[in-house]
């Protein structure tokens, strides 16, 4: 195909966002809160986004409630957040859905309740959501709500890992390095690996397991670890890779399937016309 021009992309997409194109307006606010083809102003991206809300469009509703519970261009406001995360969940929009439930897992302009974070997990997951997937495995890694499951943690890890996001990378990285869930055997080298290919695309957030400390591994793991983190990033698919090294978990309790994938595991929605 046709050479990616971000700078003509810009241009079309801006052209059709000022003509109140909802699903242009969503990708314009993208643009400015990344960077994309524009500097980067996340005041630029909530006006977008709220442009594109006020047509009642499910995206822009997610992602606007984003930066408002984030503070992001914006002042914080964790009740207009849950507003527009509430209206784009009723369209079916699986991002509103799992960030409900983050808002109600972390307490956010309500009282904290694991039960229903994990209602609203559950429903994002049902609809192949990869935020949701790694929010419900985190509850199992850590028995919040639920009794302790490693084998459940690993699976929703590897099925949220295998859509290539970032902070389930990571997490499956602490598993591997610690052998739980039904790994083989433990492999820091490979979590090692996992964890610093996942932190090229996002550094990890205090929700996340912890990070390994590559001060901890011989020399000639780390090599190794390089070594794996190069296939890694090589890779088509990399839970095939992952278990070529030493076979595939006793058990998972997730299977990886099609799903939707978040854009840098923000909580944003980037389904729209991204260039």
């Amino acid at each position: 195909g046709a050479p990616r021009d971000p700078a003509a992309a810009q241009h079309w997409i801006g052209k059709s966002a000022e003509s109140g194109y909802a699903p242009a307006q969503v990708s314009l606010g993208l643009m400015y809160a990344a960077g994309d083809a524009v500097a980067a102003d996340d005041r630029l991206a909530v006006e977008w986004y709220r442009k594109a809300a006020a047509q009642g469009n499910a995206s822009g509703q997610n992602n606007l409630g984003w930066m408002l519970t984030n503070g992001l261009g914006v002042a914080r406001d964790d009740a207009a957040a849950l507003r527009q995360f509430r209206l784009a969940a009723r369209k079916g929009n699986a991002f509103a859905m799992d960030n409900l439930g983050w808002m109600a897992e972390e307490g956010r302009g309500q009282p904290a309740d694991v039960a229903e974070a994990q209602r609203w997990y559950r429903l994002a997951e049902a609809r192949g959501n990869a935020p949701a997937r790694n929010h419900l495995a985190l509850l199992y890694a850590r028995g919040k709500g639920v009794a302790r499951d490693d084998a459940a943690a690993l699976g929703g890890f590897r099925a949220a890992a295998a859509q290539g996001l970032a902070p389930a990378r990571h997490n499956l990285g602490y598993m591997v390095a610690n052998g739980l869930g039904g790994v083989p055997r433990a492999d820091p080298a490979a979590g090692l690996a996992l964890q610093t290919l996942a932190r090229e695309a996002s550094p990890p957030s205090p929700e996340d397991l912890p990070t390994l400390d590559p001060a901890r591994l011989s020399a000639a793991e780390r090599a190794r670890s390089d070594q794996l983190l190069a296939a890694f990033r090589n890779a088509s698919n990399l839970l095939a890779a992952l278990d070529s090294i030493a076979g595939p978990p006793v058990a998972t309790a997730l299977t990886p399937v099609a799903g939707n994938p978040a854009v840098s595991g923000n909580g944003t929605d980037g389904h729209a016309m991204t260039p």
